[in-house]
């Protein structure tokens, strides 16, 4: 199971990978330049992630080995914040 399971926020400006040991984790990216926020290789059912661009900068989430609702990778439009669910059932990330 997860280490945390309350919500983890963590502001960004460069590359980040998610740790996995969270049941919920939130990323706001405050970039100027491109970043990669790449996800959890190995997601537990019903791990949960919100991403947010504030910043100028490109985001891209990668979803390392997983789709994301059909997509390898997802491009953020400034101010953009998915929220995305893993489920075992459908073996991928599922934006809600």
């Amino acid at each position: 199971m997860w280490g945390l399971i309350s919500p983890y926020s963590a502001s960004q400006t460069g590359d980040y990978t998610l740790t996995g040991a969270i049941a919920h984790e939130r990323v706001i990216c405050a970039n100027t330049v491109a970043v990669t926020i790449t996800l959890n290789a190995k997601p537990k059912d019903l791990e949960e992630f919100t991403i947010k661009r504030t910043g100028t900068g490109a985001v891209t989430i990668n979803g390392n080995g997983k789709t994301m609702d059909g997509c390898a990778t997802v491009a953020l439009v400034q101010y953009d914040g998915p929220h995305g669910i893993y489920t075992d059932a459908a073996g991928e990330w599922s934006f809600v």
